[in-house]
């Protein structure tokens, strides 16, 4: 499963970059938390579903509301379910979510500090929950080092929003010039 993860990681790389920009990372003071939903299948093998750039933080969920069993909640008729249900916290997502979120902030927190801060245990220890993995050498990142210069020399590594203000004509133009310069 790490290896599935690392590879869907390494295909957000390049796009990450090319909108934000090829700037030192010491600059960088954000971070993106993605979502990766798995089926695993009748042999335990993972099978990616979605990977999503903005997942969902919601610890709530919806069931049917139950007469014999939910007669102290109040029944819910929005249009959230179809039938008659109710809505409540989601134990296992409160906790997955929760030490998903408090291990990322931790995270930045030891980053934004330095290595000298202690970890605040409080939000769970970050270095049990996430590592680091290295993409260096990742085959797909290998192929992708031109088409990354070619996007950090053109557009002076302000990456993909710098070209937005180009026309059609001039990024073809600046591109094919990089294109040449790279590539002969």
């Amino acid at each position: 499963m790490e290896q599935m993860a690392a590879d869907a990681v390494a295909v957000l790389i390049p796009t990450l970059r090319s909108t934000w920009g090829f700037r030192e990372q010491a600059d960088c003071a954000c971070f993106q938390m993605f979502g990766m939903d798995v089926l695993l299948d009748e042999d335990c093998k993972p099978w990616i579903l979605e990977l999503n750039s903005s997942p969902s933080m919601k610890i709530d969920q919806t069931r049917p509301w139950l007469e014999d069993r939910d007669i102290e909640f109040p029944r819910c008729t929005c249009c959230d379910f179809p039938v008659p249900h109710i809505h409540e916290r989601c134990v296992c997502d409160s906790v997955v979510k929760g030490q998903a979120l408090g291990c990322a902030l931790e995270l930045v927190r030891s980053h934004v500090l330095g290595e000298d801060a202690s970890p605040s245990l409080a939000l769970g220890d970050p270095f049990s929950v996430y590592r680091e993995v290295d993409l260096e050498t990742h085959p797909f990142l290998e192929k992708m080092r031109p088409v990354e210069a070619l996007w950090s020399r053109c557009c002076k590594g302000r990456g993909l929003h710098a070209a937005s203000t180009m026309t059609s004509v001039q990024l073809r133009d600046e591109l094919g010039a990089h294109w040449r310069h790279l590539f002969g």
